[in-house]
């Protein structure tokens, strides 16, 4: 008898291999399984789907594992005893009593050892055996061998609506919403695991699977592509029907329509996608139409970049799936584009992975590289690495116009002062050149140097240039790009109170309004152009701070897309300062500050008229002492002495780069007075509060005011408010990090152990404020603990809990959430007298008993529960 038979014998436990496995139940599945029981039973699907999972609950259940054969496919003794047809035999001789075999990770074989395995599958059903295979749907050859078999493919794996709603309940876990949910979307292992974590597994397992090398390059591509059709797959390499037919019956996870012969994937990272195809690079190459790795990544990114709107994906793909040496020819090609479709976080990871200083490669590709590196860099804020790039190719004859323009205008923005002189010095000896030349014969560069050097003159030479170059028909992009500037000027005009310089441009201006307006409206239905986006949020910026719009605010779907541009460069700024981080806590370099920006302040920003780079940030502390600085130097507390200052200050601090209505703010501060009374005394505090505000030239960069209502410019205020709420959301949201944790716990006992202006005694609006950023800070104190708990840190969850508890005792929660952690911690006895210190202040204070639950839990100490 077979040694390896004899340790398939589960004999009442389960298999070593998943002694510690803890899978979901899947009862529909296992009651399919158990009706068909007279027949072999076949589980077909890719890897991840949960076909062991499912058999392994199916024999637990049934059998408890006694009587109960395991055998692993994956060893080379199965077929060795596959082909000694002894498997039935051996089975049955080492327990008479047998009754299910389980093969599971059957490999692909051939024909005959396929029919001897169907032979010996029948051999144990003929002497009551129940058999089970698993299998994946390359390795199924017994359809014609076993016609009365069950087969459950990957399709009937997926989960269920009620299945995703009962995993989204376990743990607080968070899966994709039911319903509609496509089925690529269902697959058990990017539900079951955090979809971080199991990704390159799941991909992995699904590309080990032996495949024909047309079929692997059809399932890389629609991975890479994510969505297309069968007309983009056939592009790449030859496509024949049983491949099409196998993609769609066989494997969900693919999202292919046999119909409609289209396909849409989960979101899988290009750099998981290229961990998983490592050693299986050089079979999918064989198979498409291309003679090299480069090549096939090309075509894949230039599938992504056809779209319009994929731009930042085409980047990930050429940075994981392309050689090294061959990326900077990409960049060469695409930098504009890339800028123009805003992936300004892709695009700066993509130069810096295609720059290689140290090898021999195209010039042009290098260059492309730093340019695209630099005004990416300089977007995403981090000026001092914009300008450190842009140096390498600004002041280089050698290298084409459009790399040293770009690079000489991110020096002349933000360099040091000795630098930012040589770059304009450069700009203006271009713009001179050109000025000689026609302008409707200028290339686009030409003209946005001509336009740049005509904003450093002044308003009217920026009016009259732009003028020209829009009846000239200048290059689309170069005009948003100066209608930003423009626009960027209008405002700080306005910003300054001189209103009265604006009669001379207000024809410009309207056409500058109508391009803006046109060109808006032409990418709401196409591609997504950055520059037309940052030249409409001038425009609106210009607009709040009073200039009147010729022809009304823009429509609601304009507005949309302006705010999802400034979400997704919020969002990308936060995802470089996350890596920034991350590298300086790796010993990298140090770690820099970004600079916070608002979205209109794209390239346009970069050459405004009226350059902001000296602009001191204005710091407010509210929680504590009171205090205001600008830069490093206090403001005089003499600004601040009269109470509606400091409460104006409050409130525009609380709605921080958020418009707030004067008529509300002058109803707020001013509440036992009529509405023109009010009016006048909100006028006087803001005179005052812009005087406290107002720098040594003059200027209040700082407060906004526009027809209907006012702000703080989010660009240049720090407010410890604005720190609270994103303590708050972290913590509220956030996943425990045991580094990142204590150091939000030590921020917050230092800086808001304090209640919110402290020594504001008698103000309503103080009242309310104080309240609620109490409130907010318990409650996120109260789910960091259990959170911390949850992830197995009950000793820092001990912290959060007091901090609670010390903030608030007459929140009964707190108290819960610190019995809580004291029992995770072993502490019984502190959790019983925190159960008798909350019944004491809840009597004392509220006149009420703990609640049946609370009771509940302090009941379960004193049963040594």
């Amino acid at each position: 008898m077979s040694g390896f038979i004899l340790k398939a014998a589960c004999c009442g436990r389960r298999p070593s291999q998943f002694s510690g496995y803890q899978g979901y139940q899947r009862a529909d599945l296992i009651t399919r399984l158990l009706t068909e029981r007279a027949v072999s039973r076949f589980v077909v699907a890719p890897e991840g789907y949960g076909k062991t999972s499912l058999v392994l609950d199916y024999a637990e259940t049934t059998f408890g594992w006694v009587h109960v054969f395991w055998i692993n496919g994956k060893s080379p003794c199965f077929l060795r005893d596959l082909d000694a047809k002894s498997i039935a035999r051996d089975c049955m001789n080492a327990d008479e009593k047998v009754r299910l075999v389980v093969f599971d990770d059957v490999p692909v074989l051939d024909s005959a050892r396929a029919q001897v395995l169907s032979d010996q599958l029948d051999e144990l059903l003929e002497a009551g055996v129940e058999v089970i295979v698993v299998c994946t749907p390359r390795g199924d050859m017994f359809g014609q061998l076993q016609r009365d078999r069950l087969r459950l493919s990957g399709h009937d794996l997926i989960l269920s609506d009620e299945e995703l709603e009962t995993i989204s309940e376990v743990g607080g876990r968070t899966s994709p919403t039911p319903g509609r949910l496509p089925d690529a979307y269902r697959v058990p292992a990017l539900v079951w695991q955090d979809k971080g974590e199991s990704s390159v597994r799941f991909l992995k397992g699904i590309l080990k699977e032996p495949m024909p090398a047309d079929f692997l390059l059809a399932t890389c591509s629609m991975l890479v592509e994510q969505c297309g059709s069968l007309e983009d797959l056939s592009d790449l390499g030859p496509l024949d029907f049983d491949v099409v037919s196998e993609l769609a019956v066989e494997y969900p996870h693919l999202g292919f329509d046999a119909e409609t012969e289209r396909f849409e994937t989960p979101v899988f990272e290009p750099a998981d996608i290229a961990s998983a195809m490592r050693g299986f690079t050089e079979t999918i190459v064989s198979s498409s139409a291309f003679a090299a790795r480069d090549e096939l990544a090309w075509a894949w990114a230039n599938m992504l970049t056809a779209r319009g709107d994929d731009y930042g994906r085409a980047c990930d793909v050429m940075r994981s799936l392309c050689p090294r040496n061959k990326r900077s020819l990409w960049v060469a090609e695409h930098w504009c584009a890339i800028l123009r479709s805003g992936c300004f976080y892709e695009g700066a990871l993509l130069a810096q992975a295609a720059y290689a200083p140290d090898k021999e490669s195209a010039k042009g590709g290098k260059s492309a590289c730093v340019v695209l590196g630099a005004l990416c860099e300089a977007m995403l804020g981090d000026h001092v690495n914009a300008v450190r790039l842009a140096k390498r190719v600004a002041f280089e004859a050698a290298y084409p116009l459009s790399i040293r323009v770009g690079c000489l205008i991110v020096i002349a923005r933000y360099g040091a002062e000795t630098m930012r002189e040589h770059a304009e010095e450069n700009l203006t000896s271009l713009a001179r050149a050109f000025s000689a030349v026609d302008v409707k014969e200028l290339t686009a560069w030409e003209a946005l140097v001509v336009l740049w050097h005509a904003s450093r003159r002044g308003m009217d030479d920026l009016a009259k240039t732009w003028l020209d170059c829009y009846r000239a028909s200048i290059d689309t992009t170069v005009l948003s790009i100066s209608a930003s500037w423009l626009f960027v000027a209008v405002n700080e005009l306005y910003q300054e109170d001189r209103e009265a310089q604006m009669a001379s441009f207000l024809g410009v201006l309207k056409d500058a309004e109508r391009f803006v307006r046109e060109t808006l409206a032409a990418i709401e239905g196409g591609p997504f152009d950055f520059f037309t986006v940052s030249a409409a949020l001038s425009m609106e910026r210009a607009h709040m701070s009073g200039m009147p719009l010729a022809e009304g605010p823009f429509t609601t779907s304009a507005l949309l897309l302006l705010r999802r541009a400034e979400v997704s460069l919020l969002s990308q700024r936060a995802r470089a300062d996350h890596d920034a981080r991350l590298e300086a806590e790796q010993g990298g370099d140090a770690l820099r500050e970004r600079i916070s920006l608002g979205a209109s302040d794209a390239l346009g920003g970069i050459a405004s008229v009226k350059m902001m780079r000296n602009v001191p940030i204005l710091s407010i502390r509210m929680f504590g002492r009171f205090q205001v600085m600008i830069g490093d130097r206090p403001v005089d507390e003499r600004h601040f002495q009269r109470k509606h200052v400091r409460l104006m200050l409050l409130v525009l601090a609380i709605n921080l780069g958020r418009d707030v209505s004067r008529d509300l703010l002058a109803e707020q501060l001013w509440p036992n007075v009529t509405q023109e009374q009010a009016r006048r005394s909100f006028y006087t505090t803001w005179s005052k509060l812009r005087r406290a505000l107002t720098l040594s030239d003059g200027s209040c960069p700082y407060l906004l005011r526009h027809q209907y209502g006012c702000c703080l410019d989010e660009r240049f205020v720090h407010s410890d408010i604005a720190r609270f709420n994103e303590i708050c959301r972290e913590l509220l949201f956030g996943t425990p990090d045991v580094k990142r944790w204590p150091v939000l716990y030590s921020e917050i006992d230092r800086d808001f152990s304090n209640e919110l202006l402290p020594s504001e005694l008698g103000s309503e609006i103080v009242a309310r404020a104080r309240a609620d950023y109490r409130g907010r800070l318990v409650d996120s104190l109260i789910a960091a603990t259990q959170s911390l708990i949850d992830d197995g840190n009950p000793k820092i969850a001990l912290w959060f809990a007091r901090a609670a508890v010390s903030r608030d005792e007459v929140r009964e929660d707190a108290h819960v959430a610190l019995m809580r952690a004291q029992i995770a911690n072993g502490q019984r006895t502190a959790a019983m007298m925190t159960f008798h210190a909350c019944r004491k202040v809840l009597a004392e204070r509220l006149g009420v008993d703990p609640s049946p639950e609370t009771v509940a839990l302090y009941e379960s100490l004193l049963d040594g529960e």
